[in-house]
């Protein structure tokens, strides 16, 4: 395409590595926006708008406009961890062979430290979703003494544990989780809320569940690559939540997660670390395994860590108001006040409020916090909140710069 020169394109793309060098004039626009009398065209040149990415460049279309704008977001930032802990010395030949210790005093001694220096290091809550152990064709039991400890090492970081329905071996998803549940009566005082699910459909999961494990199930997590979907609910008001793959970084997981992000302030990225005590490449090694792990979890969240860092169930208590919320958005005449009405009362209501050449200067009922230059996010506490703003103290000096 040969764009106008009063074109604003927002992506380019390269033909290949040759052009990577080229001037951004000559490489292929993606996504362009020009003018059409007193509106805008916006095209977007590829299949972006075939999948959940959809959504992002929709309401960054929405309110790229010069006008003030507020819509709800969901808040929530994720980290899942499916396959951990587990509880057996599975696969001991290999891990000491590679580690020089058996695979319990492994995931304990090597692995948690990794567990714990990406969760810190991007500021998010990890959820375990447990299994008894990977391979249930072998002979090796989980041992109550490395529940208890490992347990004792969630709590400690604040952590939520969870099911998994994913196992490494040929064994029926309702065979797995009835072992894995007699192995874990052994933790009399926890209730599970959530549930890894991988690519078994809703209704596999639900049959594989045992009905008072399912009656307090308040989430399931699907692999993100089998459904092109958001979230959604399913009976009994349980939250369906697929997952990104977090171990390697892509440009296409990139601009998702930032289109996902943008439209709801969610993000949901989980990781198998069954790899680990089953390397099948050595990139599952664990040096290796953490320095991609730790560089993409830290390329993905970089820009979104002043959004909240949730457990799978607080998200989906989160992902509920949200789905039941109804609101009202109101400008005054000149443009210095915002009021939102919503028909939720007390806090979880979350908004983004975009305020171009204005800036917040009260709230009442609520907090906001700036994610960047004039865009706010919201924390409401109340039915009614109203936001008066004024104009950007900088404002002269953004407009010479």
């Amino acid at each position: 395409y040969i764009l106008e020169s009063a074109t604003k394109v927002y992506m380019s793309g390269y033909l290949n590595k040759a052009y990577k060098d080229a001037d951004i004039a000559y490489t292929p626009p993606i996504i362009w926006r020009n003018n059409l009398t007193n509106s805008y065209v916006y095209v977007i040149n590829s299949d972006f708008m075939e999948d959940v990415s959809a959504l992002g460049i929709y309401t960054a279309v929405m309110t790229s406009r010069d006008e003030i704008t507020a819509y709800p977001v969901i808040n929530s930032q994720n980290m899942v961890l499916y396959n951990y802990p587990t509880f057996a010395d599975e696969n001991e030949d290999k891990i000491r062979e590679l580690y020089s210790r058996d695979t319990i005093n492994f995931l304990e001694t090597l692995v948690w430290p990794t567990v714990t220096s990406v969760s810190s290091a991007n500021k998010l809550k990890p959820s375990f979703m447990l299994s008894a152990k990977l391979d249930y064709s072998s002979d090796a039991q989980p041992k109550e003494k490395a529940l208890n400890y490992l347990m004792e090492l969630v709590r400690e970081c604040h952590g939520e544990a969870g099911l998994s329905l994913k196992a490494y071996s040929d064994i029926s998803p309702q065979e797995k989780i009835s072992y894995d549940l007699d192995f874990l009566e052994e933790l009399k005082d926890y209730d599970f809320y959530s549930c890894y699910m991988g690519d078994l459909s809703y209704e596999e999961a639900v049959e594989a569940l045992p009905e008072d494990s399912l009656e307090k199930m308040a989430v399931l997590l699907a692999d993100g690559g089998k459904e092109n979907f958001l979230i959604e609910t399913a009976d009994n008001d349980v939250i369906l939540s697929p997952t990104t793959s977090s171990q390697y970084y892509s440009f296409r997981k990139d601009f998702t997660m930032k289109s996902v992000e943008t439209a709801l302030g969610y993000s949901m990225a989980a990781q198998d670390m069954g790899i680990c005590i089953y390397p099948q490449t050595k990139d599952a090694h664990l040096q290796n395994f953490t320095r991609d792990y730790s560089g993409t979890m830290s390329t993905l969240y970089e820009e979104f860590s002043d959004f909240d860092a949730t457990s799978v169930t607080e998200a989906g208590n989160r992902v509920k108001t949200y789905l039941n919320l109804d609101y009202e958005v109101s400008v005054s005449m000149e443009k210095d006040r915002v009021i939102i009405t919503t028909n939720t009362y007390g806090e979880g209501q979350y908004f983004i409020l975009k305020t171009p050449n204005m800036e917040i200067a009260s709230i009442s009922m609520g907090d906001y916090k700036e994610l960047e230059d004039g865009v706010y996010l919201l924390s409401l506490t109340a039915s009614q909140t109203t936001i008066d703003l004024q104009e950007e103290k900088n404002s002269l000096l953004k407009y010479f710069r």
